[in-house]
């Protein structure tokens, strides 16, 4: 048996993002937009695209053993997994980067005025957000009565 109390239905309930004039932003904050592609799609994509960046790392590392060049990273080089791995790796990497482009010049945010009830569209970056604790000190179930009627 459990000898500690359930916790308290209000207090486990999250509180929206506002910014410090108090209007609450509405969908997604950009990490929430980018982190599933960057997590899931994009290593797929690098998996499928790996041999022409291992075989990229191959014909870098033949240059450089023709040069004369034959020390620990040329050494490394030498399994196809360790060139397949790695190409994997720098191309997740390239698009990782090349999505967070889109997304960070593309940005609309949409702010919610609670008391005039209206939705404002700004292009750009959000603004500031209040202090956490600003945030959390009333509770969700009032601010949405207070929006919805």
């Amino acid at each position: 048996m459990s000898t500690t109390p359930p916790p308290d239905p209000a207090a486990t309930v999250p509180a929206p993002r506002r910014t410090r004039g108090g209007e609450v932003l509405v969908g997604p904050s950009v990490r929430g937009r980018y982190l599933p592609g960057a997590l899931i799609g994009l290593p797929l994509v690098s998996l499928l695209l790996s041999p022409f960046a291992g075989a990229g790392f191959q014909q870098w590392r033949i240059s450089r053993l023709r040069d004369g060049h034959d020390g620990l990273l040329e050494q490394l080089l030498s399994p196809a997994w360790t060139r397949l791995l790695l190409g994997a790796l720098a191309l997740w990497a390239l698009f990782a980067l090349w999505a967070l482009v889109p997304l960070l010049l593309t940005r609309t945010v949409v702010l919610l005025d609670e008391q005039s009830r209206t939705l404002r569209l700004r292009k750009g970056r959000a603004p500031a957000t209040a202090p956490r604790s600003a945030r959390s000190s009333t509770r969700w179930g009032r601010r949405c009565a207070a929006v919805s009627g």
